[in-house]
């Protein structure tokens, strides 16, 4: 994003459908046309990148002027009781029924006056919208329900002979479109929290603690470096490492770890984990908006307001959709009128019925509801997809290709000093390494710093630390010039470092240890072509390869050479690359779709389409298995949606149907979009 650019997430009442939302996306985006622009119907937000020096209160002003309220974006607490959305709905239902009790009766005049005011009053938002649209010769799924139930009241009163009382008709299309909305809206608003729940009870005050005391403090103003105390059952609420205690943790919500994990002094504390046992102390390591739990979130409701290139195909034919039915509506009145001869009322109703069962409410609903849901699962099992578009382009991977160390290797090393220093003793070595490679986070790096904790050795501050990607690093430790370089040695058949301090060079084999699974690497090989970039030798990463029979397999590469060979296979695949360090990061950017391992660095996880908070090649199945089922649903919803309209508005034109049913088929379609949705996705 541009320095000079914020994200502004606005919150929109007012929308009734994706035609709501499409026509407010092209306000916006007339009005700041630099602007990346999202507006989500289910949501009922929009978000985009808005100049600085734009003032939001004007771009509000443009998006109320054709009808909808906005305000900037604030957190409200939800009602906990949402079955208490449904008496408004339900009340309109047992109204309507009673208007047709009272005519019979006699009070028929009684009778008229609940029906006209349940349709103007509890339709009111619906006749407001689409009053606010054709006024500008626009329209939208409210125009349908506004004619639709506002006719009703005009055929009521119309001066015709013998004419029976058509107004609950009207009183029964708002309320089976009420009731409709009311489950769409539930149901959105259970399969979008995601994080919700969390975030709810996130603490925005933590325990400080300042010698041998505690004060309370904002969470926004602690800073790195301080101590906090955190008690059983709360929630981790920076990252950090344990200072002080024992305990069990939940990191379930974070990375999908099902069990609980124990930490001791010196483990790492993820934000977002639950401390189950005892009062710990914690040293922070990030402040608020930079730990692990605020960026997840922050990449899930990302996530929610992206939009896939289906979504934006369904918005585009929504966008149409109305002013055709309409014109549909039109012609059938006139035909049956006009043409067939039949009496005003039967036509009117046979062309109210068209409106009213027409309505596009499935289709604004049959992508997002499967998205949010699919994405909820795969932050369950420690996924992220950064956006929804990612989930469309991994059903069209025919290739995986793999980075090598630490992703289809454990990533911990074997360390073995081949040649006794006449200067220096093995533990001093190890000490001088370790202290230069604490300032990166190669897995090679990690496993110097292992065993360098493991016999423990202590560490120095280093000075002109400097990593060159891919091929190792340099520093200065007690005055001494440290070089450690990976051995490029093409006829070296095992990985091996060579270390150079001042002058003297010394040789470091590396053992590796598998992490892939040889019956997942089979399964994955039956569907997807599979490849090797490594920049270990070729020897050793060919050994790997065979290992796990998996045929192609390249060493001896740069990143720049790992990204060209990625480019070179494009041609003919669509390619999704699994990678965890630095230099897997133009590859990871080049690859039709990245995925970032669990040990991945933050450079790598920034140029990923995909992270693994936890997990690596284990997790491949459980991302494409999301992907593909959730697609699979979204083109079954589609298909409940236009199987739908084909089927009923030719029965609607014949006159088979009266706008009654036609109000309660048309809130049934909605609903089992929504109940299609709601399904478990398989994993």
């Amino acid at each position: 994003m541009s320095q000079n650019k914020e994200i502004v997430t606005l919150d929109i009442e007012g929308m009734t459908c994706a035609a709501c939302a499409v026509r407010i996306e092209k306000v916006i985006q007339k009005n700041t046309p630099e602007s990346i622009v999202n507006v989500s119907f289910p949501l009922k937000t929009a978000e985009l990148e808005l100049d600085t020096s734009k003032n939001i209160n004007e771009l509000i002003a443009k998006i109320e002027k054709i009808g909808y309220k906005a305000k900037v974006h604030e957190e409200v607490e939800e009602d906990s009781k949402p079955y208490t959305k449904f008496i408004l709905p339900l009340f309109s239902l047992i109204a309507s029924r009673g208007i047709s009790l009272l005519i019979d009766a006699g009070y028929e005049l009684a009778g008229n006056i609940l029906g006209v005011l349940i349709v103007l009053l509890l339709g009111r938002k619906f006749h407001l919208s689409s009053i606010n649209n054709l006024i500008r010769f626009q329209f939208n799924m409210d125009t349908l329900i506004s004619l639709g139930s506002l006719s009703s009241i005009v055929i009521t009163f119309l001066p015709l002979e013998s004419a029976p009382s058509f107004i609950d008709t009207g009183a029964y299309i708002v309320s089976f479109v009420l009731i409709g909305k009311t489950i769409e809206e539930i149901s959105i608003k259970k399969t979008i929290s995601v994080t919700e729940a969390i975030e709810k009870n996130y603490p925005k005050k933590i325990r400080l603690i300042d010698g041998s005391s505690e004060t309370y403090r904002d969470i926004s103003l602690v800073e790195i470096g301080d101590v906090i105390r955190v008690n059983p059952g709360e929630l981790i609420p920076l990252d950090g490492v344990l200072e002080e205690g024992t305990t069990l943790v939940d990191e379930s919500v974070v990375t999908g770890e099902s069990i609980p994990l124990n930490k001791e002094a010196g483990s790492e504390l993820i934000s977002g984990s639950i401390n189950l046992i005892s009062p710990i102390s914690l040293k922070v390591s990030a402040i608020s908006n930079k730990s692990t739990f605020s960026q997840i979130v922050s990449m899930v409701k990302q996530a929610q307001l992206s939009k896939p290139s289906i979504q934006k195909t369904i918005d585009g034919v929504t966008g149409i959709f109305v002013p055709v039915v309409l014109l549909i509506s039109f012609v059938t009145f006139l035909l049956r009128f006009l043409v067939l001869e039949q009496n005003l009322l039967d036509s009117l109703s046979s062309g109210i019925a068209v409106l009213v069962i027409a309505c596009p409410c499935a289709l604004g609903l049959a992508t997002p509801l499967v998205l949010y849901k699919s994405v909820a699962l795969a932050n369950s099992e420690g996924i992220i997809f950064k956006n929804y578009d990612v989930l469309e382009r991994l059903n069209k991977i025919n290739a995986l290709i793999f980075d090598k160390t630490g992703t289809l290797t454990t990533g911990v090393l074997k360390i073995k000093i081949k040649e006794t220093s006449k200067t220096y003793t093995e533990n001093e070595i190890l000490s001088l390494i370790a202290s230069v490679e604490r300032y990166s986070n190669h897995p090679i790096a990690k496993s110097i710093l292992l065993e360098a904790e493991n016999k423990d050795i202590p560490l120095y501050d280093a000075s002109k630390v400097v990593e060159i990607a891919g091929e190792g690093i340099s520093g200065i430790v007690n005055k001494k010039n440290i070089t450690i370089k990976k051995n490029l040695d093409p006829g070296n058949n095992s990985s091996s470092l060579t270390v150079e301090i001042d002058n003297e060079s010394i040789q470091i084999d590396l053992e590796e240890e598998l992490n892939a699974d040889s019956l997942l690497i089979e399964d994955l090989s039956s569907r997807f072509k599979l490849a090797i970039l490594s920049g270990d030798s070729d020897i050793k990463t060919g050994q790997f390869a065979e290992l796990l029979e998996i045929e192609d397999a390249i060493g001896n590469l740069t990143p720049s050479d790992k990204k060209k060979k990625i480019e070179s296979l494009q041609k003919n695949f669509n390619i999704a690359y699994v990678g965890d360090g630095i230099n897997d990061a133009p590859s990871l950017k080049q690859a039709n779709i990245g995925i970032a391992a669990g040990t991945s660095t933050e450079i790598a996880r920034s140029a990923g389409d995909i992270i693994l908070l936890k997990g690596g090649v284990e997790k491949i199945n459980t991302i494409f298995s999301i992907a593909k089922d959730s697609f699979s649903r979204i083109k079954q919803n589609l298909f409940f949606a236009f199987i739908y309209n084909a089927a009923m508005i030719p029965v609607a034109i014949a006159g088979k149907i009266s706008p009654r049913y036609a109000a309660i088929a048309m809130a049934l379609s909605s609903i089992s979009v929504v109940l299609n949705s709601s399904r478990r996705i398989k994993i």
